[in-house]
């Protein structure tokens, strides 16, 4: 499963963030899924809506260290 998939600054706004997430949607959807859960940044939410992706709800990172 990809996970922490970024684009290199130089790189941004060329095409390749869409082309990656349009193959790895396409894989997805042929080994049979049919629902995706997806954890972006709020850089990336124009990206994904843009490939049909929707907000269902913002996602807070949180961490707990016991003392």
């Amino acid at each position: 499963m990809p996970d922490q998939i970024e684009t290199a600054p130089e790189h941004c706004r060329r095409g390749l963030g869409g082309l990656v997430m349009r193959a790895l949607q396409n894989a997805a959807w042929e080994s049979g899924a049919r629902v995706g859960v997806l954890v972006g940044t709020p850089e990336g939410r124009e990206l994904y809506g843009a490939l049909g992706w929707t907000t269902r709800s913002p996602m807070a990172s949180v961490v707990y260290r016991r003392a």
